[in-house]
């Protein structure tokens, strides 16, 4: 065993001494050099400390644990020879005194029932009695003696001698005694206090059979009218008879008699009587009075129920004679008809009372309208507000009249580091579109967080998640405006693993933003990455017009050959691509700087640069034409809830028109709602068109609602597909496999179920049928399958997407349901 082996093994030979030398020196002796920066320190400290009592030891002891830090050195010393203060002991609050506190000190003062009943002391137990004569019995007093020295409990304390000479007939006076029974408990009375605590569990069981009692009452048909009123009759007639004169008082009517409670006989076969039996019949014993089986009232009983008769008093005399309060039953009313706290009506009897006679007589008249039925009320109760009334306006022709600025969306692509977010987040500040005391404060926090030159990017990204990683992951949405249009930012991430949220920022724009890093290898890195996917998808999804921001260019010292060198080669590529050359432009800018996004550059090294601002490019871009005609389409970008509405969807608008009161069907899942508000660009609006993305808040939905849905006017629901054909540009090689099918948001699974031809890019006619493989940049019709249905309709656009990389891109033919 190796373990074994390890415990053989022998060190003595192993170690030593010879292979150590002494050139270390001892830790613990003291260098010349050492003891004088001592000697100088402990003066240095000495005259900083003054007046402080310390010795050297402690002055040198402090130096060396400090390294000679004369600061920290008095510091210590100065606490060493402070006295530690005591703590000051708090006074306690004074407790402001309230009503209970001063109920409860009267209660001390004044127990109940001593202003009312006298003070009563039970009599001497010792009966009185005449001692016998003292010659015969003189032998056994000893004895007596004796026994009465031991603590007995209570008894007789005549001896037993004592009655050796009584006669059975006359008893002498002297030696008759006064017996009181006292009572080994209590006398009982009314309970007080606190109720006791109750659990949980009973809490809920209680509640819960509360709630059964009051639904069961609902449940009961209600009496008539005039039934109500016999019974209410019925009962007043009962309480006039039985009060005394013409008062009505629940305190008048007498309690009944407490019943002694008896165990029932089981109830026997019916059989003969037997004969009686005259032999060994016993004489019939007269009946006996019912045994009350009740205690004394208490003092606090007798208050409460003042006025009352007198309950006849049915005990034996034994019993009256062993009650501690059977002096009180002499007291009448008239003893506490001033001490009655329940005498008058209570408080809230008042409030009450003032507030009906407030009311006036009209309310007296329709108490009995003012009973609604139950089922009906619980009926009428809603959650949400009434629903918004639909005021049929022709929102094409309130559009066209409105003369407002155009809304154009853009969305800001490239690859991951090239500065996207800090970008818009410089070209916001530069515009006014957020408060400089908001990115004061986030360069505060990134400076803080060590990440200084993302302060303007942590405008767009404003996730925690996205500012620790120092990536964009989601679609950030923001606004600004120009003196002609009224812009929306989709600000998309860069990242390979992020691709379908940048498919779904790309679905709801007009143009993007393309944004390259003009550093050294930078540019080439990215082009090998996600510029050129980017690129291709955006083009893909219907987007023509590309503005390229050519980024950080005080990196490269705004040389003009780096421009050019990366304006021809991504002019290559975007032609390639599907791009028209008119419809790129190109912008030098400086993101971190500000250069070239509002105003011209200042640098010296820039002058070279006569072209438009960033701005400007962007303001330059023609609004392309919306469908307003056609039926209304908006695609479920995000879905939220807000304290005023209890569902929210934001998306873009593809086709048509909308306005507050629309009924709208859900697509694919056929839930209906109906719009009862619409925000455009953070702001309330009366109606909405193509082109624009709005949040559009719903009520009365009916059926669950999803990112991906498509909201359809309730007359032209689009068709849900699970089989269609589209016209595809092969970014790799596409074989009959699997795929995930990217609609706007929406992504669901499917495969290519066949390839049906190839086809020439200009003409568009069938180069070849039923191909085995579409090569990369082939153009080819396909056929796809999905496992859920999708709301597709001709011409709309996918992406076709296999293990994290974008395959396919294209154009629906033909949907089959």
């Amino acid at each position: 065993m190796s373990h074994r082996r390890v415990k053989g093994v022998s060190y003595d030979g192993d170690y030593d001494g010879d292979d150590y030398d002494d050139d270390g020196g001892d830790e613990n002796v003291i260098s010349p050099e050492d003891r004088e920066q001592l000697r100088l320190g402990a003066v240095e400290v000495r005259r900083q400390l003054g007046d402080v009592a310390v010795t050297d030891k402690e002055v040198l002891d402090a130096l060396w644990y400090y390294y000679f830090d004369t600061d920290k050195t008095v510091s210590y010393l100065k606490n060493l020879r402070k006295p530690t203060p005591k703590p000051a002991t708090k006074k306690p609050k004074e407790k402001k005194e309230t009503p209970f506190d001063k109920a409860a000190a009267a209660a001390q003062k004044n127990p109940v029932g001593e202003p009312l009943l006298p003070k009563m002391r039970p009599p001497e137990m010792r009966p009185t009695y005449c001692p016998p004569e003292t010659g015969r019995l003189e032998k056994h007093r000893k004895l007596d003696r004796a026994r009465m020295t031991f603590p007995l409990p209570f008894v007789n304390p005549l001896p037993a001698s004592a009655y050796f000479d009584i006669p059975l007939g006359k008893v002498p006076r002297q030696l008759n005694a006064n017996l009181i029974h006292m009572p080994m408990y209590p006398p009982g009375g009314l309970l007080g206090g606190a109720p006791p605590k109750v659990s949980k569990l009973a809490a809920l069981a209680a509640a819960k059979k509360k709630k059964i009692e009051e639904e069961k009452k609902v449940a009961a048909p209600a009496a008539p009218a005039t039934d109500r009123a016999i019974a209410l009759l019925d009962r007043l007639t009962l309480h006039k008879e039985n009060a005394p004169g013409s008062s009505v008082s629940l305190r008048s009517v007498p309690l009944p008699e407490p019943a002694v409670q008896q165990r029932p006989k089981r109830a026997s076969s019916p059989s003969k009587e037997p004969a009686p039996d005259t032999k060994r019949s016993k004489p019939t014993e007269a009946p006996r009075a019912p045994r009350a089986l009740s205690a004394a009232p208490s003092s606090f009983a007798m208050a409460l129920f003042v006025g009352r008769p007198p309950v006849p008093d049915v005990r034996s005399p034994n019993q009256q004679a062993g009650s501690m309060f059977s002096p009180c039953f002499s007291y009448t009313s008239e003893l506490f008809a001033e001490h009655n706290p329940f005498a008058g009506p209570s408080p809230d009897d008042i409030v009450l009372n003032a507030q009906k006679g407030a009311k006036g007589k009209a309310t007296k008249g329709n108490a009995a309208k003012q009973e609604p039925d139950l089922a009906q009320g619980v009926a009428e109760l809603a959650l949400e507000g009434s629903p918004k009334k639909h005021k049929n306006l022709n929102v094409v022709e309130e559009y066209k009249k409105a003369n407002m600025k155009h809304s154009a969306s853009f969305v800001v692509i490239g690859h991951v580091d090239h500065g996207k977010s800090t970008l818009m987040g410089r070209l916001l500040l530069e515009l006014g579109a957020i408060d400089t005391k908001a990115v004061d404060k986030l360069r505060h926090q990134s400076k803080k967080a060590g990440k200084a030159s993302f302060a303007l990017a942590w405008v767009m990204d404003s996730t925690p998640d996205e500012r620790s990683r120092g990536v964009t992951v989601d679609v950030a949405t923001n606004y600004f405006e120009t003196p002609k249009t009224r812009f929306t930012i989709l600000d998309a991430p860069g990242h390979r693993d992020f691709i379908p949220n940048m498919i779904a920022g790309a679905s709801q724009a007009d143009f993007a933003v393309l944004v390259v890093d003009a550093g050294t290898n930078s540019f080439e890195s990215g082009l090998r990455g996600q510029t050129k996917e980017h690129a291709l998808l955006v083009r893909s999804l219907g987007v023509t017009r590309l503005v390229v921001a050519v980024n950080k260019m005080d990196m490269a010292n705004w040389a003009e050959e780096r421009f050019t060198e990366i304006s021809q080669q991504l002019s290559a590529f975007l032609t390639a691509a599907g791009f028209a050359p008119k419809n790129v432009s190109f912008i030098p800018v400086a993101g971190l700087r500000g250069d070239n996004i509002a105003a011209a550059p200042t640098a010296p090294e820039a002058a070279w640069y006569k072209g438009p601002t960033l701005v400007a490019a962007l303001d330059a871009a023609e609004p392309s034409a919306q469908a307003l005609e056609a039926p209304l389409r908006l695609t479920v970008a995000e879905v939220f809830r807000q304290a005023a509405h209890p569902t929210s969807i934001a998306g873009r608008i593809d086709s048509g028109t909308m306005q507050p009161g629309d009924a709208l069907v859900i697509a694919p899942s056929g839930a209906t709602a109906t719009v009862r508000a619409i925000d455009i660009g953070g702001k309330s609006s009366a109606w909405a068109v193509a082109g624009q993305i709005a949040v559009v808040h719903l009520g009365e939905l009916e059926g669950n609602i999803k990112v991906g849905d498509v909201a359809c006017a309730a007359g032209a629901v689009v068709q849900v597909a699970h089989r269609f054909t589209v016209k595809i540009l092969a970014f790799e090689h596409v074989l009959p496999m699997f795929v995930d099918v990217m609609r706007g948001t929406a992504g669901v699974a499917g495969r290519v179920a066949g390839l049906v031809a190839t086809l020439d890019k200009a003409s568009g006619a069938v180069v070849r049928k039923k191909p085995r493989v579409v090569p990369p940049g082939q153009v080819a019709r396909v056929t796809v399958v999905v496992d859920e249905g999708v709301p597709l309709e001709v011409g709309w656009r996918v992406v076709l997407r296999a293990e994290g990389q974008s395959v396919a891109a294209g154009l629906v033919e033909g949907v089959e349901e």
